[in-house]
């Protein structure tokens, strides 16, 4: 992997990552965290999730440029830090993902049975992401605790994201590889369902927001085949057939892809939410519920 390539990839996804808390700034300061909760819990949840993830990639990404230009020493507590720092930048994207499948099987349910109140429902799920995330978390510590406090093999010359740390190469990092490639495809299942949905049910979206929501939806699915399944895709052919590692070449693509999902995806919804009504507003406040 070229320093270079590298330097200039983390530098953009700090750039980004800044401003898609510029984004999160400004949509809480045009809705409350009660009344985005009010509109959208799973919206919501993507939102914390993305926030999350910025501030542990502004603290991973400027530390792994410090490593890679060895302005910092790969010492034994820098390279517990490191680990810390990665290891939960890798759970914080499984929190992202838990949201978005969360936020399609919602929009879903609401197409399906746009008559039916949600409260019960909204309170199941929130429990239930709550837990995945809890038992995650649990497991990543049981699992890589013992790595982070007995091994600190240095940071290899050449080296400048996770994925060619030793202690991050052994069959527990490939378990972490195959459920992230699982819970993808299981996303980009649900939400395929999901487009299909809305195709056929969108005449039940009754307020403007139902609209926006499912726009924003939408555009999260597109995202998520276009910035994580396809460079993946590539990736596995490309070393099957020519023996090529695409992140030797670009990068940690992946970190950036994540990055610009994450950054596109707020964008989007400032656009969204900010454009004139789509659909006749409703009296009916109960219909918003998404």
């Amino acid at each position: 992997m070229w320093y270079v390539a590298a330097a200039i990839e983390h530098a953009f996804g700090i750039s980004l990552w800044i401003t898609t808390l510029a984004y999160l700034v400004l949509i809480v300061q045009r809705n409350s965290i009660r009344t985005l909760y009010k509109n959208s819990p799973p919206l919501l949840l993507v939102f914390v999730s993305i926030f999350i993830s910025a501030m542990v990639y502004l603290c991973a990404l400027p530390l792994w440029m410090l490593i890679s230009s060895q302005l910092l020493s790969s010492l034994n507590r820098q390279t517990r830090l490191v680990l810390v720092v990665s290891l939960f930048s890798q759970f914080v994207r499984f929190y992202y993902d838990i949201a978005t499948l969360t936020l399609f099987i919602r929009r879903i349910l609401i197409l399906l049975f746009p008559l039916k109140p949600m409260r019960t429902v909204t309170k199941y799920q929130i429990y239930i992401v709550i837990a995945i995330n809890f038992l995650l978390l649990i497991a990543v510590a049981l699992m890589y605790g013992p790595i982070v406090l007995n091994d600190t093999t240095p940071i290899p010359p050449g080296c400048f994201s996770p994925s060619c740390m030793a202690q991050l190469r052994d069959s527990r990092t490939e378990f972490t590889v195959y459920l992230r490639l699982a819970l993808t495809a299981i996303i980009l299942a649900v939400g395929t369902v999901f487009l299909v949905v809305l195709r056929k049910k969108h005449f039940m979206q009754k307020t403007t927001f139902d609209a926006k929501v499912n726009q924003i939806a939408r555009y999260v699915f597109y995202l998520r085949v276009v910035l994580e399944l396809l460079p993946v895709v590539v990736d596995m052919v490309l070393a099957n057939t020519v023996q090529i590692a695409l992140a030797s070449y670009v990068g940690p693509y992946g970190i950036l892809g994540y990055t610009i999902e994450c950054s596109i995806g707020t964008l989007f919804y400032c656009r969204i939410m900010s454009k004139k009504a789509l659909l006749p507003q409703t009296v009916n406040t109960r219909s918003v519920r998404s």
